[in-house]
């Protein structure tokens, strides 16, 4: 039997016969129990704001079972009886808004109940990843016993919470590209208390205005949400390494005791989380009447110039970042959490009291992230690794959430281009690739009518990389190759074929892609589509020389590995003739790069035809693509290595180097190659940062890299077919006597555990059900089949 529920606008007892009659009659009423979109005003709403919907209900008995799907613009927090059950919703666009499901059972009470969502707009500061139409909240409950909790139903109230303004940030923050959205500034003098509470009286509120349809010509298409909700776990932050401005300092560590403020004091306390961490921190206080606290939030410290050095080292250096400012109401238990992610190691507290002393109780953060597992293993005999493994998986965390992030920090934008490295790093660590196939997906709704996609998304304004689009098409190879799913692939391959087609135009008589100038200027006179290739010093904007007003080798040789990507996926579905014409056009733009860029003298490919400049990037594609004959590609491979005249690789675009080296079984070249990520260490970091240097961001997945190096490379674990059907196990196994590694399998997983003397290798590799393999090393040749594997060389 259903649980009768009363809506607090009836004061009457009801009886449940009588409660079930109605919710059957109100059904009736149509448009009054559909779920619509409703706004705050009367008005379209799309400036900053921060409102408060609730809906009241008393209940003679708890329901066995209550669904609510919820959805708003631009977010929501979602409460029952006070508790925060959920937020969303998960970052889409118009044209897939998602919205999320919640079992609200076990948070309902005999009585009066209340479900209280909070609606935050943030404006004209939103993130550059939020798309929105206007302010609004959707909801609907999946038994119609409980319509009234269904946004037609006329039983929500609202309120705008005044507390709040916004603090704006970027595009520029103290000179560093910020996109992320503004800071908080609350004044609890104004703020509701216990708004999201049964008890709480909200008889001044208002009624929502319905959103007609014909009011809304940018609708939300709503969809279900596609990913889990993201892990959630408290940390606290309890190290204070810094205290200002008290006569009595608090030493270093945890007090385990309430820090008191004087009155009419300006105290500056720095804490230290340890590691960088994204979330909502939380920090709860009371009294502080007239207070103000400024909360500032920082990867790191800065020293003399902005530079950041050892990340551990506090001393002569300040913190900058973004900031929340709080003006405290004198309450008992108050509390203060932001309306959105914070991203930090460091938080600094910049206290002034007014007459009332103020007293901070703790300070925690609900850290927040998409809750990938860790299925892969591995460990060697080589010591300095050890480290990777940890602060590898959590830079990947760190940048996992409702979608991919760049950084967590200053963008929190899925790039195609960082966003292919991420997936590959997560299909080889981890079973979950519900977070890969949703960013392959939105990809895809990038489409444009010319062929490429967006180089970004989701993100309110448009940008286009040609090469991130090529990216997008190694994505759905590494998928193909990775997970035996080849339905979610194959729907894809029309798509993957419009990208290829639209640089077909731009193959010259030279047969190279030339003059790749494509609409109109933007900012600088440059064309507006940017041929972002890699954050080399030697490249203009990350583009490679040539490409708007010559040839470019390096953008025409990552177009004929994409070729050669998509001509296997063509083949695995049976599409012959497709795969044969990318395989012919690939061919014929090898042969042009070669015929116009290689240079005779240094035995390289140069960046144009004039031959000038020469890049590692362009011969490291050149052997990705086999544009150079197999018996020359390791001594090529050693002038890509040693001649420092060469324009260099960033980290970022090391990857495709540790890619190269892989191919020619160059695995003891690697080593040298990670110093930047053992400085990175060195220095404290707790995440790979951006780049080499003074780096602006401190977490770039993209540099999470060798995780996938010591798995494909050092382990040497490849998928030889689609589905990962057939594998090849080729260790490289660099400056180490034993390794032990594990690789998660679309029926299990496979094992390698090996250990390597002066002439001989021994262990065991172990593969899935249904899988076979072969086993290479130093001319030793060895059939897998499924189960373990002896390998023995003498």
């Amino acid at each position: 039997m259903k649980a009768s529920y009363i809506p607090t606008t009836w004061k009457a007892p009801i009886s449940l016969a009588l409660c079930l009659f109605l919710a059957c009659s109100s059904n009736e009423t149509g448009t009054d129990n559909e779920a619509v979109w409703l706004s705050p005003v009367a008005e379209k709403h799309t400036g900053y704001g921060v409102f408060m919907f609730r809906n009241t209900f008393d209940l003679t008995d708890t329901p066995k079972k209550l669904e609510l799907r919820i959805s708003a613009d631009n977010r929501y927090k979602l409460y029952v009886n006070g508790a925060q059950i959920g937020l969303g919703p998960a970052r889409g666009d118009l044209g897939n808004w998602y919205y999320e499901t919640y079992d609200i059972t076990e948070h309902l009470v005999t009585g009066t109940n209340v479900v209280a969502t909070e609606v935050m707009n943030f404006g004209s500061n939103r993130p550059l990843a939020q798309i929105t139409n206007r302010t609004g909240l959707w909801a609907e409950a999946q038994d119609q016993a409980f319509s009234f909790l269904t946004t037609g139903s006329g039983h929500w109230k609202v309120a705008a919470n005044e507390a709040y303004t916004p603090l704006p940030f970027g595009p520029s923050l103290f000179g560093k590209y910020y996109v992320c959205g503004p800071g908080d500034q609350v004044d609890l003098q104004k703020y509701p208390a216990d708004w999201m509470k049964a008890s709480y009286d909200d008889k001044n509120w208002s009624q929502p205005h319905k959103i007609s349809l014909s009011d809304n010509d940018s609708a939300w298409h709503l969809i279900p949400r596609d990913i889990p909700f993201m892990a959630e776990k408290e940390e606290k932050i309890d190290r204070v390494v810094r205290i200002e401005g008290m006569e009595t300092p608090v030493t270093q560590g945890d007090t385990g005791e309430d820090l008191v403020i004087p009155s009419q004091s300006s105290v500056s306390i720095l804490y230290d989380a340890e590691q960088l961490t994204v979330g909502y921190p939380r920090l709860n206080y009371t009294l502080g009447n007239g207070s103000e606290i400024k909360i500032t939030y920082a990867e790191s410290l800065f020293g003399e110039d902005e530079d950041k050095g050892n990340r551990n080292i506090i001393e002569n250096k300040k913190i900058i970042g973004y900031y929340d400012l709080l003006k405290p109401d004198g309450n008992k238990n108050g509390s203060f959490e932001p309306l959105w992610l914070r991203t930090f190691r460091y938080v600094q507290l910049d206290i002034t009291t007014s007459d009332e002393e103020l007293v901070l109780q703790d300070f925690t953060n609900r850290f927040h992230a998409y809750p990938l597992t860790l299925d892969a293993a591995f460990q060697s005999s080589d010591s300095r690794y050890d480290p990777f493994m940890s602060v590898g998986w959590r830079t990947l965390q760190l940048c996992s959430g409702e979608t991919y992030f760049d950084c967590p920090y200053y963008e929190q934008l899925q790039y195609i281009g960082d966003t292919r490295v991420q997936a590959l790093i997560t299909l080889y660590l981890s079973k979950d690739d519900q977070l890969v196939r949703k960013a392959i997906r939105q990809f895809h709704r990038t489409l444009l009518p010319e062929g490429l996609t967006h180089s970004r998304h989701p993100a309110y304004r448009k940008q286009v990389i040609p090469g991130f689009s090529m990216y997008w098409v190694s994505m759905l190879y590494d998928y193909l190759m990775l997970r035996d799913d080849p339905a979610f692939v194959g729907q894809y391959q029309d798509a993957m074929d419009s990208v290829l087609n639209y640089f077909t135009e731009f193959i010259d008589e030279k047969n190279m892609l030339g003059n790749l100038a494509h609409g109109d200027t933007v900012g600088g006179g440059l064309p507006e589509y940017w041929y972002f290739t890699d954050w080399s010093r030697r490249f203009y904007r990350g583009m490679p020389q040539g490409v708007y007003d010559n040839h470019s080798s390096v953008i025409t040789l990552h177009y004929a590995n994409t070729l050669l990507q998509a001509a296997k996926i063509a083949g695995h579905f049976g599409n012959e003739k497709r795969a044969q014409g990318y395989r012919d056009r690939a061919r014929k733009i090898i042969q042009g790069t070669i015929s116009s860029c290689f240079d005779e003298k240094r035995g390289l490919i140069a960046q144009t035809p004039d031959k000038k400049l020469f890049s590692q990037h362009s011969n490291i594609l050149a052997i990705l693509t086999d544009a150079f004959p197999a018996e020359q590609q390791k001594e090529i491979m050693d002038k890509i290595l040693n001649d420092r005249s060469l324009i260099q690789c960033s980290m970022y675009f090391r990857f495709y180097l540790f890619e190269a080296l892989k191919k020619l079984d160059m695995d003891d070249e690697i080593p040298p190659l990670l110093n930047f990520w053992h400085e990175a260490l060195a220095q404290g970091l707790t995440t790979f940062p951006e780049k080499e240097g003074n780096t602006r961001s401190d977490c770039h997945a993209w540099n999470s890299s060798p995780l996938y190096i010591f798995l494909s490379s050092f382990a040497g674990v490849e998928s030889m077919e689609p589905g990962f059907k057939s594998v090849r196990v080729t260790p490289g196994m660099p400056n180490m006597d034993e390794l032990s590694a594990s690789v998660p399998h679309p029926w299990g997983e496979i094992t390698v555990d090996l250990r390597k003397g002066n002439e001989d290798i021994r262990g065991q590799v172990t593969l899935p059900d249904n899988t076979t393999g072969i086993f290479e090393y130093e001319g030793l040749k060895i059939d897998l089949k499924s189960g373990v594997n002896q390998i023995g060389l003498h």
